[in-house]
């Protein structure tokens, strides 16, 4: 997996940047997606702060990166979309 970055985005007056990991498989539902927040950071810090965001939060921008990923068909370049077509190949 590799890691992507996604934000920033404001939450309760302050700037987070998540990076997080993204995988895909199928079920007997079909194909599922699943982006997982690995590190934040606040206000630009260098620092992680993911002990210090509470799990609510984190779950927010979680579903964000999904949304963003399916109602737009976002993608993050050729490399991404490459990738992407092998995993589900």
């Amino acid at each position: 997996m590799s890691i992507h970055v996604f934000g920033p985005v404001d939450w309760d007056g302050h700037k987070l940047i998540a990076a997080y990991e993204y995988d895909s498989f199928f079920n007997d539902a079909g194909p599922t997606e699943i982006y997982t927040v690995v590190s934040l950071t606040i206000n630009d810090s260098p620092f992680d702060a993911m002990s210090l965001i509470d799990p609510a939060v984190v779950q927010w921008i979680e579903d964000q990166i999904a949304a963003k990923h399916d109602a737009s068909g976002y993608t993050e370049g050729p490399e991404f979309d490459d990738w992407r077509n092998r995993e589900a190949a």
